[in-house]
């Protein structure tokens, strides 16, 4: 090959490629994933051999590259021949392609998946444990007649969300904050978790004996219906409220907010309310990062306003009506430890009402 042609053929190969990696996404798709040469009317089929029906040439792990938005996924006879690694990468896939609310289903021979070394029917916890992990909920399982029969549904945004069905897959910097601050109760009273998330703080404050009663508020109805299907506990309660607006109590015991007062254009109402709604003697657990050690900038951290060093983090509470009676520290993303300092990434502090 001469340079000229050389040089067209290289030309080619980057339209192709660039063409390929920047293609549109399909929106609001019906998608059936490996299809085989099956048909199934109102969807976009998908496999990864040619078909004459196959309009979307990808494995099932690569849907998220050409659909986004997705109103259903429906596959039969696949999940049943992927290893548990596949399945959990096409999971992920899925989900990411898929809008809120959209619905995952699957139509598979009643085979068996090996998850963690720990071989069980795909209709029990295996599979199950994957769809949560991927960020599905409202999970539905059902056997007949040798065959499975699975639905569920993308209810949440990942954003900043820790979006976990299991304690151990939640970061460890977020399960530290709420173990350390149940080092600090009585094992009496009644906790408010105000912008509680997907609920596995308010679980581990109720798993821990550290107080007689857990409330859990979020403003995203589907973040509360995640905490209800799987960090449900006797003594915690989850509720759909704005914590800037609702009235979560009186005379309550403890308030217990962490990573909540980035998010908010103005957080002093909010801590305002918290503080009239605490008894006498009554104690804050709140944190943000640190501007100091990591500082606010919103390329990086879209979903918030700001970040505060420890003297405005401080002021902040004072001039809340607040007495600050220790402040921390965490240095590690990927550690529960609490420091006592002022100098990591987020900074904690322990503050009760002024008389």
């Amino acid at each position: 090959m001469d340079d000229r042609n050389l040089r067209l053929f290289k030309k080619r190969r980057i339209r192709t490629t660039l063409k390929r990696l920047f293609r549109p996404l399909r929106k609001g798709s019906r998608i059936y994933v490996g299809c085989g040469q099956e048909q199934r009317e109102g969807f976009v089929h998908c496999d990864i051999r040619k078909h004459s029906n196959v309009q979307v040439r990808c494995s099932a792990w690569e849907l998220d590259r050409h659909f986004a938005d997705a109103e259903h996924i429906y596959s039969r006879d696949l999940i049943e021949r992927l290893c548990a690694e596949e399945i959990e990468n096409y999971l992920r896939s899925a989900y990411a392609a898929l809008a809120l609310g959209g619905v995952i289903e699957a139509d598979d021979l009643d085979v068996r998946v090996q998850v963690e070394g720990e071989e069980e029917g795909c209709t029990s916890s295996p599979l199950r444990s994957l769809l949560a992990r991927a960020g599905f909920s409202r999970i539905a399982i059902e056997r007949e007649d040798g065959r499975v029969f699975t639905t569920a549904k993308k209810m949440l945004e990942f954003g900043e969300r820790q979006v976990a069905p299991e304690i151990a897959m939640v970061r460890a910097d977020h399960r530290g904050r709420y173990l350390w601050a149940s080092q600090f109760l009585s094992g009496e009273g009644h906790v408010c978790d105000l912008a509680c998330g997907i609920g596995y703080g308010s679980w581990i404050l109720a798993e821990s004996k550290c107080c007689d009663a857990v409330s859990g508020f979020d403003l995203e109805a589907e973040a509360i219906a995640y905490a209800e299907e799987f960090y449900s506990h006797p003594k915690a309660t989850f509720q759909v409220g704005d914590i800037t607006s609702s009235v979560w109590g009186e005379s309550i015991d403890v308030v217990v907010s962490f990573e909540t007062i980035e998010h908010l254009p103005d957080p002093v109402p909010f801590l305002q309310r918290v503080r009239s709604s605490l008894r006498a003697g009554g104690k804050l657990f709140c944190s943000t990062p640190n501007q100091t050690t990591m500082p606010f900038k919103k390329e990086r951290f879209p979903y918030h306003v700001r970040h505060f060093t420890p003297d405005e983090f401080r002021v902040l509470l004072e001039d809340c009506g607040f007495e600050v009676l220790s402040m921390h520290s965490q240095h590690d993303v990927n550690s529960e430890g609490i420091n006592d300092d002022e100098d990591g990434l987020f900074l904690l502090a322990i503050a009760t009402p002024l008389e």
